[in-house]
């Protein structure tokens, strides 16, 4: 009976299937229309996925408001009461109806995530996080279950839920603006894992409460519903004026209530609407072609882009004429508008790179960025898959090789010397053996892991100045012929490919290191103004406090990058110190029992922050 209850549900929420479909469908469209999907990495960030998050929570409110109630409106629930079927059933079956039909929203937004990162695999590092992705969707569908039991409790309330919610979703709201930590229990939006190193964390506390708030919305629900249908409590309302003139009031509230909630969810949420508006007011892209290139950006963009093309070919032939590459079949796409992380100036996936133009941006920095990126290109074409897969012991080499090609064509004398100063302070705040150079993940466990760019620098050009200038190419060409994968990682992956080329790698490693020891000799005067610094922290309420100390004056300003859980890897933002010296950070978004941050100076006309090492504490 069960089954045929459920089926019968099912029938009834056919519209809310296909207006979920439909929804979901035009965001799809949209994105095949105006991204590449092949050149679109993974993307489950906290950003992406709190946006998801929202779509959820609509769609929740949608159904959950009449699922339990649409018999009682419709008049059948008295039919229903005349079989030999209890309310509990019934119940039960709306219940199982209402998760089956909200599970499409996780599914429709995650799956076509993961079509698209599957699809852009030739530019990813890392394996695909199958483990990630697999809890993330257990929690969303988890998520799913704590929305439908508490909306749908909060339905039952009739004429009162349109103005209850809306009253509920802005109490969420401004205690989280108000920096109120614990308000993140109650967030659908924090049911979400959380990567830190190589561990993925569960937020087994909010599963724990909003299970909890679950289950009494469900037996409250379900209570409620056994006596639903009664009439005297209508005729009693209908009765009385007072009632009448609140209700009025309560349905002039719901629209101003419902503004309230959706000013604090984009406040809330950072949004920018100048920033995420498109640079021309309008959403057509244009194509223009060079021999080499094909620059897709917006039409609105075009007297900001149309300088800096003139170039684009020699660019290329520069790039081409290091690696020896003496022709090439295909055009590069470079897209010149689509979004970009914060954290990096390109995103490049074989013949498709990622290269935002901002307004009055200089004909030079775009040549620096262009020839970075299109290095990327060149060395993955020339590596293959092998290169590409073992990216945790590769990485130091694709950014310090692009960042060879940078300085010798593209960067003037003053960037190479800010290039060479970052090196040096970055080994003066302890030395990088290159063991641990070529293992990514290690390095990122203690030290800020943007000093592969110099670093990776220093070794490109102890491996020209031993093996020749051809040698970056040869080890590309033998990484193709050579499958890798699992046999030989980091130093011993790197030895291998070394001796198959005839190349010595303790010869090279000797050269890093003198070219290291010559940086901080050059850079000496500029390391001894760089005072190390100690820290230690405290909290205080909301916030954790960050106490730094050094000795002597300070170069720059101080910051501490403090690294939060994210999704398929950390996320870190960076804090300045205020007025009295400290950094003050908030603490909703940490998950543990401990944080990680790095202290360091940021200094006026270099390229990054001079950062020390990881360190842990307590909260």
């Amino acid at each position: 009976m069960i089954p045929a209850l459920i089926w019968k549900e099912l029938r009834g929420l056919k519209a809310f299937v296909w207006l979920i479909v439909g929804v979901e469908s035009i965001g799809l469209i949209f994105t095949l229309a105006t991204e590449m999907p092949d050149a679109k990495p993974l993307n489950l960030g906290e950003q992406a996925l709190n946006s998801s998050s929202s779509v959820l929570i609509f769609f929740a409110l949608l159904l959950g408001a009449s699922l339990l109630l649409r018999e009682a409106t419709d008049g059948t629930l008295h039919f229903l009461d005349g079989l030999p079927i209890s309310r509990s059933r019934i119940f039960l079956a709306k219940i199982i109806a209402g998760i089956l039909v909200l599970s499409l929203v996780p599914l429709l937004e995650i799956v076509p995530e993961l079509l698209w990162g599957l699809l852009s695999r030739t530019s990813v590092d890392a394996p695909f996080p199958w483990p990630f992705v697999t809890r993330l969707l257990l929690l969303y569908l988890f998520a799913t279950v704590c929305l439908l039991c508490v909306i749908s409790a909060m339905a039952l309330l009739g004429r009162w839920f349109a103005l209850v919610s809306g009253l509920t979703v802005v109490a969420i709201l401004a205690l989280q603006m108000r920096g109120v930590h614990w308000v993140d229990y109650l967030k659908p939006t924090a049911l979400l894992p959380k990567q830190s190193g190589s561990q993925i964390l569960l937020p087994y506390r909010h599963m724990a409460v909003q299970g909890g708030m679950a289950l009494a919305a469900l037996a409250l629900a379900w209570w409620r519903f056994q006596s639903l249908g009664a009439r005297s409590r209508d005729t009693a309302d209908r009765a009385s004026p007072f009632l009448r003139f609140v209700l009025l009031l309560t349905r002039i509230a719901v629209p101003v209530v419902w503004i309230v909630a959706i000013v604090l969810a984009v406040r809330s949420s950072g949004f920018d609407p100048e920033e995420s508006s498109a640079p021309g007011g309008e959403s057509a892209f244009v194509s223009q072609k060079t021999e080499s290139y094909e620059f897709l950006f917006r039409d609105g963009q075009r007297n900001d882009v149309t300088p800096l093309l003139k170039y684009a070919d020699w660019v290329h032939g520069r790039v081409a004429e290091f690696f020896g590459m003496l022709t090439r079949k295909d055009r590069i796409v470079a897209d010149l508008d689509s979004p970009i992380p914060s954290h990096t100036l390109g995103v490049t996936n074989w013949t498709k790179i990622r290269v935002r133009v901002f307004p009055k941006q200089t004909e030079p920095d775009f040549r620096r960025v262009l020839g970075h990126e299109t290095a990327h290109v060149l060395m993955q074409e020339i590596g293959g898959q092998p290169f590409v897969h073992d990216g945790n012991s590769t990485r130091f080499f694709n950014e310090g090789l692009a960042t060879a090609v940078e300085t010798k064509y593209f960067d003037n004398p003053e960037q190479v010397a800010s290039l060479h100063r970052f090196g040096a302070a970055a080994i003066s705040r302890g030395a990088v053996p290159f063991h641990l150079l070529c293992d990514d993940d290690a390095l990122g466990k203690t030290r800020d892991q943007t000093i592969a760019y110099p670093l990776g620098l220093a070794f490109c050009e102890a491996l020209i100045s031993v093996c020749g200038e051809h040698a970056p190419t040869r080890i590309l060409e033998e990484f193709k012929r050579g499958r890798f994968q699992g046999s030989f990682q980091g130093e011993s992956l790197w030895r291998e490919i070394l001796q198959r080329c005839g190349y010595s790698l303790d010869s090279v490693i000797s050269a890093y290191d003198a070219e290291l020891s010559r940086w901080q000799t050059e850079e000496a005067e500029y390391l001894k103004r760089l005072p190390m610094i100690s820290s230690t922290s405290t909290s205080n309420g909301d916030r954790v406090v960050v106490h730094p100390k050094y000795t002597g004056a300070a170069p720059g300003r101080l910051v501490c990058c403090v690294e939060y859980p994210g999704g398929i890897a950390p996320d870190t933002k960076w804090y300045y110190a205020g007025p009295d010296g400290s950094i003050s950070i908030p603490r909703a978004k940490f998950t543990g029992v401990t944080f990680r941050y790095m202290m360091g100076w940021s200094i006026n006309g270099e390229y990054w922050p001079v950062f020390g090492t990881w360190t842990e504490a307590a909260l």
